[in-house]
């Protein structure tokens, strides 16, 4: 007859099943009663995906119909922004940086006493970078850069103006780019906004008369607005001022410019 002591270790292998067995089986109801439950959140979502739910919010997707419609008008630039910068390179930091400074305080002189307001004038940048020898061991001086934003609100004379600004700047002038603007296009903008919310409603009509239904309430809006920087390519002036003794008057375009905005709308339907 075995003692207790010796059917203890016989027993451990058929507890430590049951135990796994009734784990498991916990498991499996756990599982089933998750997934058959009255208030299951994920068969709840998954339904108002597949019915093309947009709002983000789990509920059914609306009866309706989405549309875009695009309004394009045209006006003339009534502003024009330049980028202006002054370079030098000497042998010291110091040096670089004022020989730098000094052709952008000529560049600024002459666009204010051309009438350009102190408002208009903004500094862009100041750069300054080390040069190299030939096989890049040695430096041999510095190279000092200014920038300067400047906004001109008179289109007709901002040639005028730009020629006398670099030709005062001398060799040290840069003029990296130039680019029109309409200021004001509050009532042009407006003109577009409703030819775009018409084309759009156009193709709604389109639609709920094929679908054979009717057009009801409005449910969302969007919009994205382009075109009002129009970009005018200005790279052969940097060589050419360099080399005029005197002012020179830029002879500048600024053309139509065009906007757009274009409308995204939802519809429901009746």
């Amino acid at each position: 007859m075995s003692s207790p002591l010796t059917a203890a270790p016989r027993s451990r292998p058929l507890l430590a099943m049951a135990i796994a067995v009734a784990v498991t089986l916990a498991l499996v109801v756990s599982g089933w009663l998750l997934g058959h439950g009255t208030s299951a959140t994920p068969a709840a979502a998954s339904v108002g995906s597949a019915s093309g739910d947009t709002s983000g919010n789990g509920s059914v997707a609306r009866d309706g119909v989405l549309v875009s419609g695009t309004g394009k008008v045209t006006g003339r630039p009534d502003t024009l922004v330049a980028d202006f910068g002054s370079e030098a390179t000497a042998g010291s930091v110091d040096e670089a940086l004022s020989r730098a400074d000094r052709g952008l305080r000529r560049i600024t002189d002459a666009l204010s006493k051309g009438g350009v307001d102190k408002a208009d004038l903004r500094t862009a940048g100041v750069d300054i970078s080390p040069q190299y020898s030939n096989d890049g061991r040695q430096v041999t001086g510095y190279q000092a850069s200014e920038r300067l934003s400047v906004t001109f609100r008179d289109v007709e004379s901002a040639g005028k103006l730009i020629g006398a600004a670099v030709a005062a700047g001398g060799d040290a002038a840069r003029l990296s780019g130039l680019s029109f603007r309409i200021d004001d296009d509050s009532t042009l903008l407006a003109d577009a906004r409703r030819k775009a919310f018409a084309d759009a409603q156009g193709k709604a009509s389109l639609y709920s008369e094929v679908a054979g239904r009717g057009l009801a309430r409005v449910v969302s809006v969007t919009e994205s607005v382009s075109g009002n920087d129009m970009p005018y390519p200005m790279d052969a002036y940097r060589s050419m001022a360099a080399a005029a003794p005197v002012a020179t008057d830029v002879s500048l375009q600024p053309g139509q410019q065009d906007l757009s905005v274009t409308v995204t709308v939802e519809w429901a339907f009746s």
